[in-house]
């Protein structure tokens, strides 16, 4: 049997975001609604531009918000989740560095009660005592458990070079002993710089438009205004100490993790789009060149990934693997090698056009759902970015040629500008980077 190559596909991929509609709530919040009555099922998601880095204790922002949706002051956290298992629905609550959300999915005849039980979260938690105190038990389980884990401990001493001298150098779940030092009063603060702050809610997938206005409008009349002049902290930028490595030990360890960081730009910069897609040349798919290496030529790996990591403060592309102890120096003296020859060789054009078609693919996959809706609406908002920014990214993919590329190249894949965020046998890793850094530091766990 003979297996014949499709044909990449030559069409050019015409895409428009779904109309989004704007509306100020009575509370000075901003509703998005994209209406797409053809969905079966409706996300509402309530977000305060507040996150874990405005920590005062580590981790506080993100146990807060973990119990948003555990209970409200109508509703004990077991009849709250009766209420939501019920009709079908989800309701979740989280924080992640920049922000704080609650996000409802259901059917779309759910439509009101999704918007009752996800502004009652958001605004009226219980942050009941011993919920809080089963939960806390958890988190403790779960830090304890990272600090044994090579790649989270690799991902926390890349971050420690790679943001010095900001929050993000911090686990956003906090510590064992930070968790234990979160009070329900803690909480409480948090809930309040949570009301403060610029608030935005995004409606996506089939609803009624007017039955569900006339329900943001009922729930929102009484809330009190943003304030968020009152909580914002002015931080001086991450600091990237290029050419650092940074060494979790773990002398038990069969393997080394290994976390690499480049600097990057954020998504308004002119060379966002194209470092997309070299990032994606070099790690972002299975056909990518660090797969190609170290996965298919030297067995080293499983995989080998990079992509860019845009945070609202900061940027980096960021490469991830993880190898034997016996691979660790080869591994490195690799990707120093693939970032040298993307420096200096211009992409070719079969590669590109490879990478081109699974990034428009991918894209074409990413907005299916109305919940994948209003995350491309949110990262929109969050990085102020225009109405016609993934139309112009769609464009930019299908206009890149080799020659226009190789400038973004040169300026970008350095490997004198890396940190490097490593886990294992410390001998075995300083054996390793020696040569391709000029420090060496140890991380320590905090207590």
């Amino acid at each position: 049997m003979s297996l014949v190559t499709p044909p990449l596909s030559t069409e050019p991929l015409r895409y428009h975001f779904p109309t989004t509609e704007q509306i100020e709530l009575p509370d000075g919040s901003v509703a998005y609604l994209i209406h797409r009555p053809e969905e079966d099922m409706m996300s509402i998601t309530v977000i305060a531009h507040t996150g874990c880095v405005d920590d005062e204790i580590p981790g506080e922002t993100a146990f807060a918000a973990s119990m948003m949706s555990r209970g409200t002051e109508r509703l004990s956290a077991d009849a709250f989740a009766e209420e939501v298992e019920y009709r079908g629905c989800t309701v979740s609550s989280s924080a992640d560095r920049d922000s704080m959300s609650v996000v409802g999915v259901g059917l779309k005849e759910y439509a009101l009660d999704l918007v009752q039980l996800v502004y009652d979260s958001a605004f009226t938690p219980r942050f009941d005592a011993q919920e809080i105190e089963r939960q806390r038990t958890v988190r403790i389980a779960d830090a304890t458990m990272n600090r044994s884990d090579p790649d989270w401990l690799a991902m926390s001493a890349e971050a420690q070079i790679a943001y010095s001298g900001h929050p993000y150098a911090v686990n956003r779940e906090g510590s064992p002993s930070s968790i234990r030092a979160i009070t329900r009063e803690r909480m409480l603060h948090v809930h309040e710089r949570f009301i403060r702050a610029r608030r935005t809610v995004l409606l996506t997938g089939a609803f009624d438009r007017h039955a569900l206005l006339a329900a943001l409008d009922a729930r929102t009349r009484t809330l009190p205004s943003p304030t968020p002049a009152t909580h914002t902290v002015v931080r001086p930028a991450p600091v990237m100490l290029h050419r650092t490595a940074c060494i979790a030990a773990k002398d038990d360890a069969v393997q080394s993790a290994l976390r690499i960081g480049l600097p990057m730009v954020n998504l308004l910069h002119p060379d966002a789009f194209a470092l997309q897609l070299l990032t994606s040349i070099l790690g972002g798919y299975t056909m990518a060149r660090l797969f190609a290496v170290l996965r298919e030529q030297k067995g080293y790996t499983y995989g080998a990934y990079a992509y860019p990591h845009v945070r609202l403060q900061s940027q980096q592309i960021e490469i991830v693997t993880s190898v034997g102890n016996d691979f660790t120096a080869d591994t490195i003296a690799t990707i120093k090698q693939e970032l040298l020859r993307l420096h200096s060789e211009p992409v070719g054009t079969e590669e590109l056009n490879d990478t081109r078609q699974h990034m428009l693919g991918q894209f074409a996959r990413s907005n299916e759902t109305p919940q994948q809706t209003a995350g491309m609406v949110w990262m929109r908002i969050l990085h102020g970015l225009d109405e016609t920014y993934y139309e112009r990214y769609i464009a930019a993919l299908q206009g890149f040629t080799s020659e226009s590329l190789f400038d973004v190249q040169q300026r970008y894949f350095d490997p004198s500008q890396w940190v490097i965020g490593a886990s294992g046998d410390r001998d075995v890793l300083v054996a390793a980077v020696r040569g391709s850094v000029d420090s060496i530091i140890d991380f320590s766990l905090p207590e």
